[in-house]
């Protein structure tokens, strides 16, 4: 952060360093937001080195970086084009993977304890988070980062840092709340492991919430609400005992048993709220220990937060992000998995649109946005789009061609397309709404989006097809949508 006096200082060895090809010249490294960038070169680059001025307008106006133009005196790195997954793999590797961990040995005293009994819960949470693969902390931090991108939470990278370090170091009970090698070798000795969770440091529970607001990273996460959704499987595994559950030796029962125990002899309210405590710790634990892919949905982690299909969410960006990676068309061939998601998003969405509890989920049948006839709502059928090509309206699952390659359903007629963005929080709701939820927190969110959206292809559908009479639309009892004329259009009727 530097003031105009330093800007100035060091403007000129900076210009040099920018514009000359001299292996004299100093290397900067600059780290500055766009427009803080876009005003510095505005006020020192556009007189001095105008071509220099120009080349970072054009590469921050088009979202580029120049590092495929070796020849160039300086790398223009966007940051914020970088993946936040990823980044958080880098941290990870950055921080657990450091070589000075390989003095702990000689310095540590709790290193050398029974590694079974005993040992320093820093590296007991570095073991945690070294773990790699679909049933691991690491794994699951990277789908929610992912998910909060995918939804536009953006997180700096130094709000990433601070939340791995806090997983890694948390400790719940003095200021700076964080770990020393004196304080672990303390809770260790004295079986307090309780105190450096790190499934509950992951959320910020060892700040004081003042605190904890402060950072972004806790906030994000701790709007995924996990732990605090309950779940029959989950519930009855953790109280009564379950084998399909893992265990941890530091984390599980070690600091669970007791607060369950006292719950089954007592469940007062003194014990009752110690052992809800816990229980959101152990379902925690449960959700970054577990893998979603293990074929039961009632068991998948996600049923432990409030993305319940969250896991089917992730399947279908991977899947478009992966076909746009390959440059691939969205038409091609395409998983069972994906098409049985696709096929729950459609019913889904036509049960929203048409305000019926039909079954339809092999095409998108568009309504106008409100309607009545003869005195009650009654949807009108503007156009049905489906995947054929030969169709006069056709449905596509694609991706918006941005930084994260966000998920869309797309509607295309002769010339135009309309997008409907499916972003987590929509996504979601379409899919509870296709098991036949009606979660009414979730409709005031998406009603807008989803209506601006039946507007927009209801105007492109009468702009290019001005010949078609719109149809009323009824649920058949088998949960079918039919369609049929209108009665007073089906002859001719001099207005």
């Amino acid at each position: 952060e530097l003031d105009n006096k330093d800007k100035k200082r060091i403007f000129s060895e900076l210009c040099n360093a920018l514009t000359q090809h001299d292996d004299d010249v100093p290397v900067f490294i600059v780290c500055a937001n766009d427009g803080c960038l876009l005003q510095f070169s505005k006020d020192y680059f556009e007189d001095y080195a105008p071509l220099l001025h120009d080349k970072i307008i054009n590469l921050l106006s088009n979202d580029q970086d120049n590092k495929e133009e070796p020849q160039t005196c300086f790398w223009l790195i966007n940051m914020a084009r970088q993946p936040r997954q990823d980044i958080l793999d880098q941290v990870i590797n950055e921080i657990v993977e450091h070589p000075q961990w390989d003095k702990c040995p000689s310095t540590c005293p709790a290193y050398t304890y029974n590694k079974s009994e005993e040992r320093c819960p820093i590296l007991c949470n570095r073991d945690i988070l070294q773990q790699k693969g679909h049933a691991s902390m690491r794994d699951r931090l990277r789908d929610i980062v992912c998910l909060a991108e995918l939804s536009g939470e953006h997180l700096p990278i130094r709000q990433i840092i601070i939340g791995i370090v806090n997983i890694l170091l948390g400790d719940h009970k003095q200021k700076p709340f964080l770990l020393t090698c004196k304080k672990a070798q303390n809770r260790a000795n004295k079986n307090n492991y309780s105190l450096t969770n790190p499934y509950a440091n992951a959320f910020g529970d060892n700040l004081p919430q003042r605190e904890q607001k402060r950072y972004k990273i806790f906030t994000i996460l701790n709007d995924f609400q996990i732990g605090f959704e309950t779940n029959n499987f989950y519930e009855y595994g953790l109280l009564w005992g379950n084998e399909k559950l893992p265990d941890c030796f530091y984390y599980g029962s070690r600091i669970f048993e007791k607060s369950r125990q006292q719950y089954l002899r007592d469940p007062t309210t003194e014990h009752a709220e110690c052992f809800l405590h816990d229980m959101i710790a152990q379902r925690r634990r449960l959700f970054f220990s577990l893998a979603p892919d293990n074929g039961d949905f009632h068991a998948n982690p996600w049923q432990l937060s409030r993305f319940k299909y969250g896991a089917e969410y992730l399947d279908l960006f991977n899947e478009l992000f992966n076909a746009q990676l390959s440059n691939t068309r969205s038409t091609q061939k395409k998983s069972d998995k994906f098409k049985n998601i696709a096929r729950q998003i459609l019913c889904g969405l036509n049960r929203v649109m048409t305000k019926t509890m039909t079954t339809e989920n092999s095409e998108l049948w568009i309504t106008t946005s409100s309607s009545v006839y003869r005195g009650n709502p009654t949807p009108l059928l503007i156009q049905r789009a489906q995947q054929r090509a030969d169709s006069q309206s056709v449905l596509s699952f694609t991706s918006l061609n941005n930084t994260l390659k966000t998920p869309v359903i797309r509607v295309t007629q002769k010339d135009h397309s309309i997008d409907l963005v499916l972003k987590p929080f929509l996504f979601e709701c379409l899919l509870r709404i296709a098991h036949g939820a009606l979660p009414a927190s979730f409709l005031s969110n998406i009603h807008q989006d989803i209506e601006k959206f039946q507007r927009q292809v209801t105007a492109i559908t009468q702009k290019n097809f001005d010949h078609i009479p719109p149809k009323e639309v009824q649920l058949s009892s088998s949960g079918e949508l039919q369609d049929r004329p209108i009665a007073i259009l089906e002859g001719e009727v001099d207005f």
